[in-house]
């Protein structure tokens, strides 16, 4: 996925069901920072396009639409962010999860595994493990 940076209404839980990789997933978000981890190939991509997916604004109904521009410019939107954490150094990798951790929105981040070691006890996020996931054979 090339996109960086991507705005949807916030969301509390997701249960994915036969998408891309993914066989099962049922992902319960907190409001602040989430951290999808794991593997290459593991899912974390396919769940920021599934929750693209379905917050499409063009697919809403007309008042969760009104809501989400709304809270759009009240900035009480969740901010994805995939493939673009893995590229820093360790000292802008935990600077930048420290802003989004005091940002005061919901982040929903991904994050290869190997990376989780240089934020342990540094960052408080909530981690969502890819090896929860039940992918496809």
């Amino acid at each position: 996925m090339k996109t960086n940076l991507i705005k949807i209404p916030e969301i509390e839980r997701v249960i994915i069901e036969d998408f891309g990789i993914i066989k099962k997933a049922d992902i319960k978000f907190s409001p602040r920072l989430n951290l999808i981890v794991g593997n290459s190939a593991t899912g974390k991509t396919t769940v920021i396009k599934y929750l693209v997916k379905i917050s499409d604004p063009n697919l809403m109904a007309a008042g969760n639409r009104v809501m989400f521009e709304i809270n759009d410019e009240l900035n009480k939107n969740c901010i994805l962010i995939d493939d673009i954490l893995g590229s820093l150094c360790k000292e802008k990798l935990i600077k930048i999860l420290k802003n989004l951790e005091t940002c005061n929105r919901q982040v929903i981040a991904t994050l290869h595994i190997s990376q989780l070691r240089f934020i342990k006890n540094k960052v408080k996020a909530k981690i969502i493990n890819t090896e929860n996931f039940e992918l496809k054979k």
